[in-house]
């Protein structure tokens, strides 16, 4: 088949008359049919380029550098950048306070209170009541006062206070109670009137709970 196809190819186009993209020389009629097919496609891709994809890429950077642009510019950047700074100060501050207050081996427990009130929360301070200033002593007392600290507050405000929400200025943190949980390696900051879950007891209250034959359950609250 090879020989007669290359014997068609001589008849056919002579011998030697067409390469190939490597500067070989065509010498079978099925090679010729793939070199134009080739040729062609690559006709139809140059064009392609040049007549829709160059002409619409053109088009849409001028769309964009004429009317989004200059939009994105005015109204969008301004509020990236100022969304990325708030961003980044927080964030700073966030690294600060943490690793002023669990970074340091040595920290109080009411310099770690404080840090994360005026760096986290940008409290103005923190005010102690009595019972909490009692509670650190006895924490003090017990040699757990490097534990990090859990504080316990509203989710509505970064205040103590649930009805200044959001980001209030000109306050203070109150802390009212500081809780050892030694066990689990930490102490807990309870502030403004913040409610904790109750514990559950050894034997639950379900398993008091019983329904008879007759339909009566027994052991409710």
């Amino acid at each position: 088949l090879d020989r007669a196809d290359n014997a068609l190819f001589k008849m056919m186009f002579g011998e030697n008359k067409y390469k190939d993209e490597n500067g070989n020389p065509v010498n079978s009629v099925f090679d010729y049919i793939m070199l134009k097919i080739k040729h062609s496609f690559q006709e139809l891709t140059d064009w392609l380029k040049e007549k829709v994809f160059n002409p619409l890429e053109e088009k849409i950077k001028k769309f964009f550098d004429e009317k989004i642009k200059p939009k994105y510019e005015k109204y969008v950047k301004p509020v990236f950048d100022k969304a990325g700074s708030y961003i980044k100060s927080g964030w700073n501050r966030t690294k600060t306070a943490v690793g002023n207050t669990f970074g340091k081996g040595f920290s109080t427990i009411k310099e770690k209170i404080e840090t994360i009130a005026k760096e986290i929360y940008r409290a103005d301070g923190v005010i102690y009541t009595a019972n909490a200033e009692k509670s650190i002593k006895e924490i003090e007392r017990l040699g757990r006062d490097k534990l990090p600290v859990c504080i316990a507050k509203t989710q509505y405000s970064l205040s103590d206070d649930p009805t200044k929400l959001g980001k209030p200025e000109n306050f203070k943190i109150t802390v009212r109670d500081v809780r050892l949980y030694s066990g689990a390696g930490f102490v807990t900051v309870m502030t403004g009137d913040i409610l904790t879950m109750p514990g559950l007891p050894k034997a639950p209250s379900a398993l008091k709970i019983d329904i008879h034959e007759d339909g009566t359950i027994e052991g409710l609250f």
